[in-house]
């Protein structure tokens, strides 16, 4: 590892499930093929709704917290339940990436 340059670690956007004193929940969520700032829920196919509890003493790993709003009637409601991100709030590294 070289320091602290971004590009030596691995981010991953989630959505916050539940805080308490003693953790935090996070679901994994994915950016929609074809779109720059909409994500949903991602699908692990051992799990579909797989929350992670993280532990309160291992909060930085949260580092960064994206204005975000869910979809509702968007494209029909294609797009219902998905979040859009506001791109003025992603890290640039994030919106550089595949």
């Amino acid at each position: 590892m070289k320091g602290n340059n971004q590009e030596d670690f691995e981010y991953e956007i989630t959505e916050i499930v539940d805080v308490s004193y003693n953790y935090v929940e996070v679901k994994f969520i994915a950016l929609v093929k074809g779109l720059k700032s909409v994500y949903m829920a991602r699908v692990e196919e051992e799990e579909p709704d797989k929350v992670v509890k993280i532990c309160a003493l291992e909060h930085l790993r949260l580092s960064h917290q994206i204005p975000a709003f869910r979809l509702t009637e968007e494209r029909g409601g294609s797009l219902q339940g998905f979040w859009e991100h506001d791109p003025a709030g992603m890290p640039l590294y994030l919106l550089c990436t595949d």
